[in-house]
Formats: structure tokens, C-alpha cells, sequence
């Protein structure tokens, strides 16, 4: 499945909640999630990047069992990495 940015929706409401990540409009289910800061420099740009596992309802595998996916984005970059 191929995201883009506008694909992917997420609200981070405090440093200790669960950030909700919508894909495609579908709630995911965040199993684990951390947010890396990386610090710029004179050959590069600072960015943060939010990593998460999750999975959605709609994919399953044979027997029922959930499809995990890692997601990162990048919210400087506006960069969608999905597997």
C-alpha cells in the first residue's frame, strides 16, 4: 500500500497518550510508538520523525490474525515511510 501525506492523518495530544493515526480515513490500532528528534547541522536539516506499529481492522491474515505495519513520519520532511 503506497500512502502519501494526505493519506495519513495523526493527532498527538500529550506526551503521554497514544497518538491517534488515521490511514485512508480507517482508525489504526497504535500497538507501540516513539518520537526521534534528529538535530540539524551545517549539511543537513533537523527533523522529527514519529515511528509507530500498528494495525487496521480491515487487513487481517489467515485466521484472523492482524496485519502489523510499521509507519514513519517525517513532519519536517513530509515524508511517509510505510511497510
Amino acid at each position: 500500500m503506497g500512502l502519501t501525506m494526505d493519506d495519513v492523518k495523526y493527532r498527538i495530544i500529550s506526551d503521554y497518550d497514544v497518538p491517534e493515526i488515521y490511514i485512508k480515513g480507517e482508525k489504526a490500532w497504535v500497538i507501540s510508538c516513539s518520537t526521534n528528534w534528529v538535530t540539524a547541522d551545517d549539511r543537513a536539516p533537523g527533523t522529527r520523525v514519529m515511528t509507530a506499529s500498528i494495525y487496521l481492522d480491515s487487513e487481517t491474515k489467515h485466521n484472523d490474525l492482524p496485519v502489523m505495519h510499521t509507519i514513519s513520519i517525517d513532519s519536517t520532511l513530509q515524508r511517509i515511510f510505510f511497510e
